[in-house]
C-alpha cells in the first residue's frame, strides 16, 4: 500500500516429512532455515535445497493473520498474557 510499512509475514507448514519423520528446525541465515534430523536446508517456502530431502516440500498449514485493530474489533474480550 502506498506510503505504508512493511510489516512482515509468516508461513506454517508441518514438520512432517514425506516418510513421516518428524523434524526440527534451527536458523540458517540467509539460507533460510535448516532442519537438524536431516541436515536438509530449506527455503522459507518450505522447499529442500540441500541435503538428503532436497526436492521435497513441506506441507503448508493453514493459518490466519489478522491486524491486531481487526481482532479487536471482533473478540474485545480476548486477555492480553505479557511476562
Amino acid at each position: 500500500m502506498a506510503g505504508g510499512e512493511e510489516v512482515g509475514t509468516a508461513v506454517v507448514f508441518s514438520r512432517r516429512g514425506a516418510d513421516e519423520t518428524v523434524l526440527e528446525f534451527e536458523t540458517a541465515g540467509d539460507a533460510g532455515m535448516r532442519d537438524t534430523t536431516t541436515g536438509s536446508t530449506w527455503t522459507l517456502d518450505g522447499v529442500a535445497i540441500d541435503g538428503p530431502m532436497a526436492g521435497e516440500r513441506l506441507e503448508p498449514v493453514p493459518n490466519d493473520q489478522p491486524f491486531w485493530f481487526a481482532w479487536a474489533i471482533f473478540r474485545p474480550d480476548t486477555t492480553i498474557w505479557q511476562p
